[in-house]
């Protein structure tokens, strides 16, 4: 999916897992994609992560808790600047989360780009942060 006119060249993307082959396949074709990718083990560690390099989406891997998805949602609603989320998990019925976006963890990395720059726009087009066609 090509991003709109007037897009920022490059998103960045805070990837939160402990899954360490997930981090690194993930971190490996974000990049390949064109995102800037930041690495946190935990939604604690993403706190600092954020506030050292900031992010426009994350993307959480809720396989590891099954309350990953909330916390880190619940995280992200405390922070001034907006942030998209997604969670990924390892179940190929993924639940959304509320409004954010679920994506099978193993699925189509495609998928995962279509997850990220849908809540990227959706949630940065509301602030005028991005135009959106």
């Amino acid at each position: 999916m090509d991003m709109p006119a007037g897009a920022p060249p490059e998103v960045r993307v805070a990837l939160v897992a402990r899954d360490r082959r997930f981090v690194r396949v993930a971190s490996f074709l974000l990049g390949r994609h064109g995102y800037a990718v930041e690495t946190a083990p935990s939604p604690r560690g993403l706190i600092s992560l954020l506030e050292r390099n900031g992010a426009d989406v994350v993307v959480v891997d809720g396989s590891d808790s099954s309350n990953a998805g909330a916390q880190t949602a619940a995280l992200l609603a405390t922070l001034e600047r907006p942030h998209g989320l997604v969670v990924v998990d390892e179940s190929s019925d993924v639940r959304p989360l509320r409004s954010r976006a679920a994506v099978a963890k193993w699925s189509s990395f495609e998928r995962l780009v279509e997850a990220i720059e849908h809540a990227y726009y959706e949630t940065h087009g509301s602030y005028g942060l991005a135009n959106i066609p």
